[in-house]
């Protein structure tokens, strides 16, 4: 009775066919397996064919988009920034994986059904098979009208817009390639520097202890500069007291750099660290100048600055590669052992230290000197004596009967200067020169050690008091020029 109950079964099957869910025959079920296969297969196909379609877009695209001119046109927000080459990827990929999942979601429910689980209306399940696929053949006609449109109106706004102001574009991007050829070069030294240390503290802790001492000799420092500031200002004079604290932030500043110089003079044979410093520095200006403050470039600032930017470049190359050779130098004698810190811990802390404590002595001296030859007609009975004894230099006195230019002058510290400064120009011995003539009554500005207008000034005076011009010239071009004579005459009376 079973076998014929069985037979039967078998034989209405294969008439008429299995009936599922909702009256679902195994042939609908495998039509809408094999219908589903198809529609992914054929949809994938097409996004395939789209892809080669957005690439050759992309390809053609990349000869603007990674221009210079674009870059600037972008960093202005004249066009978008965002990337016109490689979107194309992206947007095709996650549009396969959303049709791959689609087609996994109805394939799962054709098992369903298959399996008596779930139950739906044949019709409309097969429609559900043909919206799977049209809708999906839509979207990817509308990824390449999409991203065609895209690219063509980026394109269009960018050659309109260079048409009209390419010059102002490749002024920019001249600009913006600056910043990235100093940025390069600064990262490549302070890789280097970074190796250095490394390198230095897996032999000896003798660097971040004189740290340690270089940061206390600072606030001592500083607090002594405030002494000096409170005694030479005891009238609390408002104008005065901003003008003195303004030089003290000056010299806390060249305390800062001279003293980290003296920590890596004994490695000078291989790296001119003031080299270092200079780079760090131009790199730090360009930074603080044009940065937006999230880390990017603000070129509506970089295109109008009137800033030179030639200095920043001037032997740039040749700079860095010879600080990160010298330092890589080093960094490969330490970690080889050919060159042993810890057995010259005792002579280098010693002379490290001495450097650092001379530096401090001579700022405080120069600092004393400077203010003193800022009070408007002060009276000194006596010479002010210095931080240290052995180095008693008197500041300039000054009577209430006579004017600054009537004193002989007295100079800070001997020096010979020996080249000419353009305005503008940077060099430790225009600081020397500010703080000499600041002395004499003569500068007026911030010991900062550029060639500045008030600089020009008070070279203009000196030469005027002592007879270098007359100011009745008729060509006035050597107003201020720090040339030969001016330097014959000024070496003459520091150095006798």
């Amino acid at each position: 009775m079973k076998k014929i109950g069985l037979g039967l079964f078998v034989l209405v099957a294969f008439m008429g066919g299995l009936t599922f869910a909702a009256g679902s025959t195994s042939s609908e079920l495998k039509s809408f397996s094999n219908k589903l296969e198809n529609h992914k297969n054929s949809l994938l196909k097409n996004l395939s064919g789209s892809e080669n379609k957005l690439r050759s877009i992309a390809r053609d695209n990349k000869r603007f988009s990674e221009s210079r001119l674009f870059n600037a046109a972008s960093c202005l927000g004249v066009v978008t920034g965002e990337n016109q080459t490689l979107d194309y990827s992206v947007l095709t990929k996650n549009l396969k994986n959303s049709i791959l999942n689609e087609y996994i979601k109805l394939d799962g429910e054709i098992k369903k059904m298959s399996y008596g689980i779930a139950s739906g209306d044949s019709l409309i399940f097969g429609n559900s098979l043909d919206n799977f696929y049209n809708q999906n053949a839509l979207k990817i006609t509308g990824l390449e009208s999409d991203y065609y449109s895209k690219s063509a109106q980026v394109r269009k706004t960018y050659e309109q817009y260079i048409k009209n102001n390419e010059a102002l574009l490749e002024t920019l991007a001249g600009r913006i390639d600056t910043l990235a050829k100093v940025d390069k070069a600064m990262n490549e030294v302070n890789k280097s520097f970074s190796g250095l240390n490394n390198a230095i503290d897996k032999q000896t802790n003798l660097w971040k202890n004189l740290e340690n001492t270089r940061t206390d000799l600072g606030k001592s420092l500083d607090s002594q500069l405030s002494q000096i500031i409170s005694e030479t200002n005891g009238s609390g004079d408002a104008e005065l007291q901003a003008k003195f604290l303004s030089h003290k932030v000056n010299f806390l500043k060249k305390f800062e750099k001279e003293s980290k110089k003296a920590l890596y003079a004994v490695f000078s044979e291989n790296f001119d660290y003031g080299i270092y410093q200079d780079l760090a520095s131009n790199y730090a200006e360009l930074h603080q100048m044009f940065d937006n403050g999230s880390g990017k470039v603000n070129c509506p600032i970089l295109l109008t600055s009137t800033l030179n930017f030639n200095p920043y470049l001037r032997d740039l190359d040749q700079k860095s590669s010879a600080v990160v050779t010298g330092m890589d130098a080093v960094t490969y004698a330490l970690n080889n052992n050919s060159l042993n810190l810890v057995s010259l811990e005792q002579k280098l802390a010693a002379k490290i230290s001495s450097s650092l404590s001379s530096l401090t002595t001579t700022l405080l001296r120069d600092f004393r000197l400077m203010l003193n030859a800022q009070l408007p007609q002060q009276k000194v009975e006596k010479s002010e004596v210095v931080a240290n004894p052995s180095q008693n230099i008197p500041a300039p006195i000054v009577s209430n009967q006579s004017q600054v230019g009537e004193t002989n002058p007295v100079a800070p510290v001997k020096t010979t200067f020996t080249q000419a400064f353009k305005k503008g120009q940077y060099h430790e011995q225009v600081k020397s020169l500010q703080t000499l003539l600041a002395s004499w009554g003569l500068y007026h500005g911030t010991i900062n050690g550029v060639y500045d207008k008030a600089t020009i000034e008070a070279v203009y005076q000196f030469q005027l008091k002592y007879g270098v011009v007359t100011g009745k010239e008729k060509k006035k071009t050597g107003y201020g020029r720090f040339g030969v004579q001016t330097r014959a005459k000024i070496n003459q009376l520091i150095n006798g």
